[in-house]
């Protein structure tokens, strides 16, 4: 049982530099921990892991007490953040008020974030461009102890979420085929085969890519990928799309990035991409006013510019997951997951002919992809907070049951090798063959 506070009670701390946006304590999150532990773990032996999930604009905690090896409440609050300075803020003051209240630190915890990690810090990317560089050093050990914290990319951590949900054959809860008209799902048309792997594609902010990897004994890997940043490839030249694919390749790649760089499947199948193409779509109308993404996604069925940019911004996703299932011949199953497609749900049942169409037929291997099976997610529910959880879990030997921890090189196996090899082929590979995107005319 997830429990989240009211709202009822918020108070607004200053931050000691008022440079920085100031944070809101959600006190009605303290005092739910607090009376739990008055009322049940006062007098136990317990511990408790915790979940960080970072979003553009809003950062979610989450706390999940362990009694005797037996899952506990969950407790979540969420608050306003853009900046890591505000962000390593926050966690600090709420590691001191829970180490207050419950007289002991967390045993493991995670923290998802959106970029690339590396090394002893992640760039978020969807923060503000002067305080997006989060450092190791600046999590806080009564949330994050000494070696049992880590730094998850988001659709890593989502990933996790994925193989949780699905190891407890729950997965047909929040996805179904995504040719469902009716959303019809059970736990044997929507499953993961520890012998296959699974991409998950999921568009917001940017556009998160990760790899789910089957491993032996009921058991899976976790590989994130950037496959938002490889660069878009145009149809052949006497395909029918062709003309007008590359006029809008080159009008985005003019208008970001001054004609010097191709566009990336990011810059499409993103907020910011489904703007773009709106933009592309009204290119030619004098006057015409541009709309947000909200905007776009709502007027779809009462504006022809914004159903020609829906189009476009989910073609362009079915392309990025044909890429990934091509790539990793033992691809067998592709999560469109996130809010967006569930929001989205309508548009895509109606024009699921042409996605259908783009994911399947519009590459020459496409006879590589009969095995496919593509699903989308149907129902609102936080994976990255669940993968988090479950990471931490992991992290304090808490449950290492659904995935894979370090092996011995003895036994470490094809699929243990994908993990290195996968995200530096999945670059050079379709780099390679996407890089005569900008050709002259």
């Amino acid at each position: 049982m997830i429990s989240s506070s009211s709202r009822g009670s918020l108070s607004s701390v200053s931050s000691n530099d008022t440079t920085h946006q100031p944070f809101v304590v959600d006190e009605d999150f303290l005092k739910d921990i607090e009376k739990h532990y008055s009322k049940s773990l006062k007098s136990k032996s317990f511990q408790y892991i915790v979940g960080v999930d970072v979003g553009a604009t809003n950062t979610r905690i989450a706390i999940q007490f362990i009694v005797n090896d037996e899952d506990d409440e969950v407790f979540m609050t969420k608050f306003p953040c853009n900046t890591a300075t505000n962000l390593a803020e926050h966690l600090t003051f709420y590691g001191k008020a829970l180490v207050k209240i419950v007289k002991q630190g967390s045993a493991a915890g995670t923290i998802a974030l959106a970029g690339p990690v590396t090394g002893e810090k992640v760039r978020i990317t969807n923060y503000k461009e002067n305080d997006q560089e989060f450092y190791y050093s600046q999590l806080t050990d009564t949330l994050f102890p000494a070696h049992k914290n880590t730094l998850l990319n988001d659709l890593e951590a989502s990933c996790y979420g994925i193989i949780n949900v699905g190891t407890n054959n729950r997965l047909h809860e929040f996805f179904c085929p995504y040719d469902s008209a009716n959303n019809f799902a059970t736990p044997q048309t929507v499953r993961l085969s520890d012998t296959s792997e699974y991409a998950v594609l999921a568009m917001g902010t940017g556009l998160g890519t990760g790899l789910i990897v089957g491993a032996s004994g009921g058991k899976f890997n976790v590989i994130p990928l950037e496959a938002g940043h490889v660069h878009v490839a145009t149809p052949g030249t006497n395909s029918c799309d062709f003309h007008e694919d590359r006029e809008r390749i080159e009008f985005l790649s003019q208008k970001i990035y001054s004609g010097i760089y191709p566009i990336e499947y990011e810059d499409i199948c993103s907020g910011r991409g489904l703007e773009y193409c709106y933009e592309f779509e009204i290119r030619n109308i004098p006057n015409a006013q541009r709309k947000n993404a909200a905007q776009i996604a709502e007027s779809y069925s009462t504006d022809v510019h914004s159903r020609d940019a829906m189009i476009t911004h989910y073609r362009y996703l079915m392309q990025a997951a044909q890429n990934i299932a091509i790539l990793i011949p033992t691809c067998r199953g592709v999560f469109l997951a996130g809010d967006n497609q569930v929001y989205n749900e309508d548009f895509f049942k109606e024009h699921i002919n042409i996605l259908q169409k783009e994911l399947f037929i519009t590459h020459q291997k496409k006879n590589w992809l009969t095995d496919l099976k593509p699903y989308r997610q149907m129902k609102e529910y936080n994976f990255n907070v669940k993968g988090c959880l479950q990471k931490a879990k992991e992290l304090a030997h808490l449950d290492v049951t659904h995935v894979t921890t370090n092996t011995s090189p003895a036994k470490n196996s094809f699929k243990d090798a994908l993990s290195v090899v996968i995200p530096a082929a999945f670059f050079s590979v379709l780099s390679f063959f996407t890089a005569k995107n900008m050709y002259e005319k």
